[in-house]
């Protein structure tokens, strides 16, 4: 009987020692299967409506039964954690490569280098932005977030009646020429129906601080409604009467402009704007961030 349980016991020590040893060996496999995915997104083609594919050369391509476990379409493998990642190539006119983007506790980082994947997969996207709306040489922002220390931002009236003011960042050096092409945009913020925004902007007309845009130069008077194959602004800002809130003519010559977001559901934007004849044309162009989800935004 003594030799019966002395048995059982070393039988159960192995048994456990086993299921141990093996639940060890599982997390390490699935520690060592986690990877880092390059993701360089696919565009429709302007003439014949197919879809093509960004490429990443240099990486290996996973075939497509991988890309279906992942269910993530056209994906690369990243390569080694610490590595400098490669840039994309694709073939689509006016659009350029600006980095690498994964989310972070719910937040958007950019990364020139292959990230540590722990224990979990790690997709990295490629941000494609429209040639109209990318900066060069952005000016640092100034130090605080109140109105009176912005030169030049966004006043949005929330449809609760709360107003926020966003920063607007000059993208080319000589942006105070009113003779020029000036151009603004932002990071990141979120429109919410019924929101309704104007633009103040400082140093393009007369006086002093920020006036609200555009205005009428030597007779010039004109707002377009930017839109690409990716974004559609029209989609989601109409010019709005901001005694009556209703729709009105958006070439109307007015003291600035008023715009209300009309979609239905609150989404994460970022914005371009350039002025031309001294200011008497406003270009507004809005780009969607569908890597940003309402609940996920935060304003810092």
């Amino acid at each position: 009987m003594k030799k019966m349980i002395a048995l059982f016991t070393m039988l159960a020590l192995s048994v456990s020692t086993f299921s141990f040893m093996l639940g060890a060996s599982a997390a390490d496999n699935a520690a060592e299967s986690a990877e880092v995915y390059l993701v360089p997104g696919y565009y429709y083609d302007d003439t014949s409506g197919e879809k093509q594919y960004n490429t990443v050369t240099g990486a290996t391509k996973l075939t497509e039964e991988q890309e279906a476990a992942i269910f993530t379409e056209n994906v690369y493998l990243a390569g080694e954690s610490g590595e400098v990642l490669p840039d994309p190539q694709s073939e689509r006119e006016d659009w350029s490569f600006h980095g690498w983007w994964y989310t972070v506790d719910a937040e958007i980082v950019y990364t020139e280098t292959v990230p540590d994947a722990g224990t979990e997969d790690v997709f990295l996207y490629a941000d494609w932005r429209n040639d109209f709306s990318l900066p060069s040489e952005p000016v640092p922002p100034p130090a605080g977030d109140e109105e009176e220390t912005m030169r030049n931002y966004m006043r949005i009236t929330h449809s609760d009646g709360d107003v926020e003011y966003i920063e607007l960042f000059e993208s080319v050096p000589d942006a105070l020429n009113a003779y020029k092409k000036v151009q603004f945009y932002n990071e990141y913020f979120l429109f919410s129906p019924g929101d309704v925004v104007e633009f103040w902007v400082s140093g393009i007309y007369p006086g002093e601080g920020a006036t609200r845009a555009p205005q009428m130069v030597v007779g010039s008077f004109s707002i377009k409604l930017e839109s690409t194959d990716y974004s559609n602004t029209l989609a989601y800002l109409e010019r709005v009467d901001p005694e009556t809130g209703n729709p009105m003519y958006i070439n109307e010559p007015t003291d600035g402009a008023f715009f209300r977001y009309h979609d239905e559901q609150a989404k994460v934007f970022r914005i371009y704007m350039r002025f031309h004849d001294g200011g008497g044309n406003l270009n507004v162009y809005l780009e969607h961030l569908p890597q940003y989800s309402a609940d996920d935004y935060v304003q810092y």
